[in-house]
């Protein structure tokens, strides 16, 4: 399953982490400036705390479709 997370998400997360960065250092922070500080954190937060099904995600054109069982 973490490889359909990370094949699915690594470039909106590497995005999402240097809005992060960009972020903290306007506002004066050096959070995100130390070493080995990068976007492989983000990635392993967010693959251990979010739950998704192979059966539930399709992915086309970017865009994310989630089956609805109604």
């Amino acid at each position: 399953m973490d490889n359909l997370f990370n094949s699915t998400y690594s470039e909106e997360v590497v995005d999402l982490f240097l809005k992060f960065k960009e972020i903290s250092k306007n506002h004066g922070s050096t959070l995100f400036e130390k070493p080995n500080v990068n976007s492989d954190k983000l990635m392993e937060f967010l693959e251990k705390n979010t739950y998704l099904s192979e059966k539930e995600i399709k992915v086309k054109e970017n865009y994310l479709l989630i089956d609805d069982n109604y």
